[in-house]
């Protein structure tokens, strides 16, 4: 009865909310994920490890257990290589203009030509097929690579500290040379540019070497390029064109051949793009998806110590390739010098 009586008084109390109750947490679920040879490159265990590894430390059970299932040749965990791979199109944007597959290996597609309109069609004819034309692409892969120093200090940083900093020098570094390889690739053995295309007189304007750039000029190169790569070309140039040659253009008493608007460019409504890969007084207007290029994303690292210089070396190898589908799409300002 005394028993009763006390559950009795503490129910009693609880209900007037003079007894506070606590919740009990139940154990948490054993969300370790079980590694495999299809998953490991996600887990935290393989990240740990690689970084670790690279970073010349002893591997705890658990990370050399994950470091095993990479094999002979370990890969980079995929969430790094996706930090890469983003950092890359931020330094190099025209990676996010061109059509750019993300395929290992040879690859071959298509890429739209010309395209015919719609036809208006009478009730019982003959449909005719249109005339539109793909152009198929082959792509290789070719290395880029880029080698970063750094003392051995290394092994005192933080997992965290070390992985920011090697995805920041190496994806800088590589995205600087594969721009490069878009602009000026030679195409034997690497990527072909877009300084490479030879450019013919329904393609070009050229401006006399004693000459200055003139309005019409500007509106002969747009009438060069055909209506559906119009649509979503951009012209590219380096600064010193842009502010030299056409900015000295504008009049508002005639055009507005030049405009800025939110901090870009427009030259009679075309964006501008500024890159140091294209010679002063030159331009080059296009359609970006018209250059067509693969970057496999099976970007990898190497490490190796330098003795002589007690410091650690990192590899960063990446792979690309990449050439200009429709040159027709493609026209350019020059000028002359001779």
């Amino acid at each position: 009865k005394a028993d009763a009586s006390a559950k009795k008084e503490l129910r009693a109390k609880i209900a007037e909310g003079a007894v506070q109750t606590t919740a009990i947490e139940k154990p948490k679920e054993n969300r370790t994920m079980t590694l495999t040879k299809e998953n490991y490159r996600a887990s935290e265990e393989y990240r740990s490890a690689f970084l670790n590894n690279l970073m010349g430390r002893q591997l705890n059970e658990e990370q050399r257990a994950a470091f095993a299932l990479a094999g002979v040749d370990p890969v980079i965990p995929e969430n790094m290589q996706t930090s890469i791979i983003t950092k890359v199109k931020e330094y190099a944007p025209i990676l996010s203009e061109i059509t750019l597959l993300n395929v290992n290996g040879t690859v071959k597609f298509a890429v739209e030509g010309t395209v015919a309109g719609a036809d208006i069609h009478a009730e019982n004819a003959e449909i005719t097929a249109a005339t539109d034309t793909l152009v198929e692409v082959t792509l290789s892969t070719y290395e880029v690579t880029k080698l970063v120093q750094i003392s051995d200090s290394v092994r005192t940083m933080t997992i965290n500290a070390f992985e920011s900093w090697l995805i920041d020098n190496l994806s800088e570094s590589i995205a600087i040379k594969i721009e490069s390889l878009i602009w000026n690739g030679t195409g034997s053995s690497q990527a072909k540019g877009i300084n490479t295309i030879t450019f013919d007189a329904a393609h070009k304007v050229e401006v006399a070497k004693s000459a200055s750039l003139t309005a019409q000029n500007v509106f002969d190169l747009f009438g060069k390029l055909k209506t559906g790569y119009a649509r979503n070309a951009k012209i590219y140039m380096n600064r010193k064109t842009l502010f030299s040659d056409f900015l000295p253009l504008v009049d508002k008493s005639k055009n507005d051949l030049v405009v800025a608007n939110g901090g870009t460019y427009y030259v009679l409504g075309t964006p501008v793009e500024l890159t140091d890969s294209i010679a002063d007084h030159e331009a080059i207007m296009f359609d970006p998806k018209k250059y067509v290029a693969n970057m496999p994303e099976n970007t990898n690292i190497k490490q190796s110590v330098d003795l002589r210089h007690n410091a650690y070396l990192y590899l960063g190898v990446a792979q690309f390739d990449g050439k200009p589908a429709l040159e027709e799409a493609f026209v350019k300002l020059v000028k002359l010098s001779a």
